[in-house]
């Protein structure tokens, strides 16, 4: 199943929890330490998004690109 802009919605507001960890983290180690925590995070949740991501959600085709998308966004927004 591919997702759809609806989906989409969906898993990045199940991703809110991970980016808000991520967000508290910025400011305590360097720069290099929290892009390879980013990095990490969502690689796991790609691996494994039926663990990460809330029940309701279902994983289709491009969940990953969803996820990987979506850590790219908010890694740039919380950078600039």
């Amino acid at each position: 199943m591919n997702q759809g802009p609806k989906e989409e919605i969906e898993i990045e507001r199940s991703l809110r929890p991970y980016f808000e960890m991520l967000e508290a983290k910025y400011s305590k180690v360097t720069i290099g330490e929290w892009r390879e925590l980013v990095g990490r995070t969502a690689t796991a949740i790609c691996e494994k998004p039926e663990q990460y991501l809330e029940k309701r959600i279902v994983i289709g085709h491009h969940t990953a690109q969803v996820i990987l998308e979506a850590f790219n966004d908010f890694a740039i927004k919380l950078e600039a």
